[in-house]
């Protein structure tokens, strides 16, 4: 075999492992808090965050996704009652301060599968060492029955085109399975009414 074949073959090759397209969605139930439509194409992770329950990485293409969810209860011991609003913006203030620079785009309100929601796009810096990596988040933040759900997905700037509509249809696709406590009613939402992120309006 020539080396112009050896040279065809070898960029077919890897054509076909970094854009095959992703396969069938499975559900995915996490502690009984939320659920949300992983593509088979995402791999388990167990070392991107010490709280997060739902941690997965995309096994081809850098995009990664975290779930994690506050118990309601834990906040009213601690005598505090947040909007959904106040406990978004608190979410994402935490995550940006982790980095060397970060800017909030986007921020709006929406209800998926009948849930409050607040989704903010936001960029950020990460700098380490003499490494600097520009990133693109998608925070949502929903408000359920018994917990406060944070579905934190990113990817390197350079790709957010490409990769944001992977990451807003796993958004998308979430479901709140907690069962709301009988004696407690949940503090009223405090935003404006909710849009649907499947048309894109938001207040």
């Amino acid at each position: 075999m020539n080396k112009t074949c050896i040279l065809i073959l070898s960029v077919l090759l890897f054509t076909s492992c970094f854009f095959k397209p992703d396969r069938k969605a499975a559900e995915i139930k996490v502690d009984d808090r939320f659920a949300i439509e992983i593509p088979s194409s995402f791999v388990p992770q167990n070392d991107m965050h010490d709280f997060a329950g739902l941690q997965y990485a995309h096994e081809d293409k850098p995009l990664f996704i975290l779930g994690i969810t506050e118990p309601k209860n834990d906040l009213r011991k601690l005598k505090l009652r947040f909007s959904l609003e106040d406990y978004a913006h608190f979410a994402v203030r935490n995550l940006g301060n982790g980095f060397y620079w970060h800017h909030v785009s986007d921020t709006n309100s929406y209800q998926i599968n009948g849930v409050n929601c607040f989704l903010t796009h936001m960029e950020a810096l990460s700098c380490q060492g003499r490494s600097q990596n520009e990133i693109a988040y998608e925070v949502a933040v929903f408000d359920g029955n018994e917990f406060y759900t944070q579905l934190i997905a990113w990817a390197p700037l350079a790709d957010k085109n490409d990769l944001h509509e992977e990451m807003t249809s796993i958004i998308r696709s979430f479901r709140d399975i907690s069962h709301p406590d009988p004696n407690e009613t949940n503090p009223a939402y405090m935003g404006n009414p909710a849009g649907s992120i499947e048309d894109g309006s938001g207040s």
